[in-house]
């Protein structure tokens, strides 16, 4: 999560979400997602993905510079957790996981993390 990735420009944020900004730069008219379902125009949602990411990133780290503890982060970044998301966490032996995201989010942040 640099503010560079080395494909130009830099993001305005932690960079989190610099990898998905690039995907849309190759302008594709559809994509296959993970799951194998076309999605025609792919690009808004990208763009949408990566502000939620950098977004998360940003309140993972503002929360821990105020003092809570990751498992209280987790609780106010992500307060909507359902069902599937702790079946991802159960099913990649918590791996796949929020509380490994902002772990993630907290390590990996540039030292002066402004938005």
């Amino acid at each position: 999560m640099t503010g560079d990735d080395g494909r130009g420009g830099g993001s305005k944020t932690c960079g989190c979400g610099s990898r998905m900004r690039a995907a849309t730069s190759l302008g594709s008219e559809c994509r296959v997602s993970g799951h194998g379902l076309t999605i025609e125009d792919p690009a808004p949602r990208l763009e949408l993905k990566a502000e939620r990411i950098e977004e998360a990133a940003h309140r993972s780290v503002e929360l821990t510079e105020q003092g809570l503890p990751p498992r209280k982060i987790v609780e106010r970044v992500f307060p909507n957790g359902n069902r599937r998301d702790r079946f991802f966490e159960w099913l990649t032996s918590r791996e796949f996981s929020r509380l490994n995201f902002v772990r993630a989010a907290v390590r990996h942040a540039p030292k002066t993390f402004t938005r």
